[in-house]
């Protein structure tokens, strides 16, 4: 009987701090309550439902965030990820094209970043399209969701890089390096912006 009474004075100080405080929300709410009631979040938000159902008074579930502007969202870290691929792909290129085989030991480079541009960025930026916050394994922890996420990137451009080259191949352009490239480059770029804007569009809901 006395948890009973408890919380019967609980949802009276619940009812009062809404009439005088006017919460808009619900976190809100506990925010004025917990230094006083001392019950936990969960504990004070079933009650704060009840009450609701009862018509006490009606708050907002959640926190409604301003939509962020595309400009913004651009130049935030959540885009980071998106601006690496594209200097990767450019300097790839650039690399490619300028760097020739007799030139050590810049070779070097242009092989690090030739595997990166064929063998990562295809998988990561369509593992990124596909799966944008979680790979679909479930994971113990966050680093394991980052190694599971960085072998299926492997997987996949290992399976996209070969299809790209069939299509190539009966193409006029045929399996040269420029076109190989230049297809790679465009798929990279292509699947990495759609990525993006679907990350926005996630954001604004």
């Amino acid at each position: 009987m006395s948890i009973l009474r408890t919380n019967n004075q609980v949802r009276d100080i619940i009812v009062e701090v809404v009439r005088i405080k006017k919460p808009v929300t619900i976190q809100q709410l506990i925010q004025l309550l917990q230094p006083t009631v001392g019950l936990s979040e969960d504990e004070l938000i079933k009650l704060i439902i009840d009450l609701e159902k009862q018509g006490f008074f009606s708050l907002t579930k959640k926190e409604i965030a301003p939509p962020i502007a595309l400009k913004n969202f651009l130049f935030s870290s959540n885009s980071l990820w998106y601006w690496i691929v594209l200097a990767l792909a450019l300097a790839t290129t650039l690399v490619v094209f300028i760097i020739t085989d007799s030139s050590h030991p810049f070779v070097y480079l242009r092989l690090i970043l030739g595997l990166i541009f064929v063998l990562f960025l295809p998988g990561f930026v369509f593992m990124k399209l596909l799966c944008p916050c979680q790979v679909p394994i479930k994971t113990s922890s966050i680093s394991l969701d980052h190694v599971e996420r960085f072998v299926l990137s492997v997987g996949v451009s290992i399976a996209l890089v070969p299809l790209a080259g069939l299509i190539l191949h009966y193409t006029p352009w045929g399996l040269e390096l420029s076109p190989i490239m230049a297809s790679l480059m465009l798929v990279t770029c292509f699947l990495a912006t759609i990525a993006l804007m679907q990350e926005y569009r996630r954001n604004m809901c």
